[in-house]
């Protein structure tokens, strides 16, 4: 008699009518020549329901089969777990890392921000700006040693400005010393240049003129008669009025301050108003018979400091005129040897004060001899 024994360790035991033999997984052992190991996937009904099952036989030496089965949810359970968990981990894990590289990279990148902020504030002249970074890395050196470098461009900067502060003065000293060497030729004229420069550095700012164009006005204001260092003191100091050909050679003082100036490079820009503050809007002034706007700006402006201050001082020509008599003259003039738009700066300086008349009914020029920075 040939047959098939059975046994099962489930606590259930067998089930009434059930044939182990009719198994997917039995019938896979009983195929296999009883040789080896496999696993299958099959279905069963238990209590009327069809599951999925996982199974599972190995061969013994003795030609056995022993079996293993359960449903597959079963089986996969703890796989799903583990896979549950280690995604879990995993989401654990990377938020950890964005957590810990957003900390470390704004550990790094808050100082590396507040040096490029105080480079470009530095940059941009704020020389008082400094590093605070406390980190004791290469980014801590770092602005160490940017702190050093600002400290001693700052430190540098402040003696430029220093030295360039003293240069001015002392070129300022020279023109001054200078004005003054050539009024003193001339009794008549003693304190006119420093007149004259005060005049027209308050016409200058009624026309809004500032900076360069400014300090350039300061300076050929002042010196506007250098040339007449090259002229005869016999014919500077005359006390009677000058002959045609003495006139002749007075006039020649323009072209002597211009040439005087001429060789010193810095001192260009100030040539125009030595050289023609005496030409005329209608083209009958000297050197050059310029007329208009062919005659520099600057000229023209102390053109009209020039008369009147002539005007309003002793001249062996002429006896001084009063304030009043002085601003007629200047209305006069104007658009025939004066521009008219300056005279207008004139008189608007008068109302506002910046030009007034004193005691003695001598002009007063408000303001402080130097009203221009270097």
């Amino acid at each position: 008699t040939t047959g098939r024994v059975f046994t099962n360790n489930s606590n259930a035991g067998p089930r009434p009518g059930e044939n182990a033999a009719e198994s997917d997984l039995v019938d896979r052992f009983l195929t296999s020549s009883h040789v080896g190991r496999a696993t299958v996937t099959f279905f069963d009904t238990v209590g009327g329901e069809t599951q999925e099952f996982q199974g599972s036989f190995e061969v013994t030496r003795q030609g056995w089969g022993v079996f293993i089965q359960a449903p597959s949810q079963d089986v996969y359970r703890p796989i799903e777990t583990v896979v549950e968990s280690t995604w879990n981990t995993a989401v654990f894990v990377l938020v950890l890392c964005v957590a810990l590289s957003w900390f470390f990279a704004r550990t790094l990148s808050h100082p590396i921000n507040r040096l490029a902020g105080a480079s470009s504030r530095f940059a941009a002249g704020d020389l008082s700006t400094r590093v605070s970074v406390r980190t004791r890395n290469e980014i801590g050196e770092l602005a160490h040693s940017f702190n050093v470098m600002a400290d001693e461009i700052e430190d540098q900067i402040r003696k430029l400005k220093r030295a360039a502060r003293e240069n001015h003065e002392l070129f300022m000293g020279t023109i001054r010393a200078m004005a003054q060497a050539i009024d003193a030729k001339d009794p008549y004229t003693r304190g006119h240049s420093m007149r004259v420069n005060k005049y027209s550095v308050i016409l200058a700012k009624e026309l809004g003129l500032k900076g360069a164009q400014l300090r350039e006005i300061h300076v050929s204001s002042l010196m506007h008669d250098v040339g007449k260092i090259g002229i005869d003191d016999a014919i500077l100091q005359k006390p009677g009025k000058l002959t045609d050909e003495e006139f002749e050679v007075m006039k020649t003082h323009t072209i002597l301050g211009a040439n005087i100036l001429a060789p010193i490079r810095q001192m260009k820009r100030i040539i125009p108003g030595l050289r023609w503050h005496h030409e005329r809007m209608s083209g009958q002034g000297y050197p050059d018979g310029l007329s208009g706007d062919q005659i520099p700006l600057m000229a023209r402006i102390i053109a009209v400091a020039d008369t009147f201050d002539a005007v309003t001082t002793d001249r062996p020509y002429q006896k001084t005129m009063t304030f009043d008599e002085a601003l007629q003259v200047l209305e006069r003039l104007r658009g025939d040897a004066l521009d008219t738009k300056i005279v207008e700066a004139f008189m608007n300086a008068y109302k506002r004060g910046l030009i007034r008349k004193d005691t003695d009914d001598t002009a007063v020029a408000e303001g402080a001899l130097e009203p221009v920075e270097a």
